[in-house]
């Protein structure tokens, strides 16, 4: 009888082994939730980079329809109000032909989310922000970039009509370390 309860004392598992195994299981999630976070935000930015390449070859395929943008469009745009309604479709002077330049995914009273908010009336990036647009209004080929491109990307995009970016994940559009761009 002795020998039946010693097999059986043998086989289990000891109070150190069982930490050992937690801990080890425990380094392995901690390394996997940070390496899904590094994959999130480069989901973030790929799907960001795409918005931003959409919306530029809507304002060129609005610029080849109609040989010029409105004089209502200089300077910086967001990616909301009017400017937003006319490039989806919406019949306006703008837009007489109700023509759909840009399609967006519709998401409901969220200020954060990303696509297009329908009450807000907004297209956001994916960290909650308006993406900001530049067109070339005097039709020189070249569009005039913020400031804080010019170490980057120099004071002008030649050859360009259009130049459209997010602010990233910090949401600051002078800080260009983390902005994703049209022509990245």
């Amino acid at each position: 009888m002795k020998t039946n309860l010693s097999r059986r004392v043998g086989r289990a598992f000891t109070l150190l082994e069982l930490l050992v195994v937690m801990s080890i299981i425990a380094i392995l999630a901690a390394a996997g939730l940070k390496g899904m976070g590094a994959a999130k935000e480069f989901a973030r930015r790929a799907h960001a980079h795409t918005d931003c390449l959409n919306l530029q070859a809507a304002l060129d395929d609005y610029l080849l329809d109609h040989s010029s943008f409105p004089s209502a469009w200089s300077g910086l745009l967001e990616t909301e109000g009017d400017f937003l309604n006319t490039l989806m479709g919406e019949k306006n002077e703008h837009n007489r032909a109700s023509t759909t330049y840009f399609n967006t995914r519709q998401v409901n009273n969220h200020p954060k989310a990303h696509g297009y908010i329908v009450i807000l009336n907004q297209f956001h990036d994916p960290w909650g922000k308006p993406y900001q647009i530049r067109v070339d209004q005097a039709f020189e080929g070249a569009v005039p970039l913020p400031r804080a491109y010019h170490g980057h990307l120099g004071s002008e995009l030649l050859g360009m009509e259009v130049f459209v970016h997010s602010a990233g994940r910090d949401g600051d559009f002078s800080t260009i370390k983390d902005n994703i761009t049209s022509v990245d």
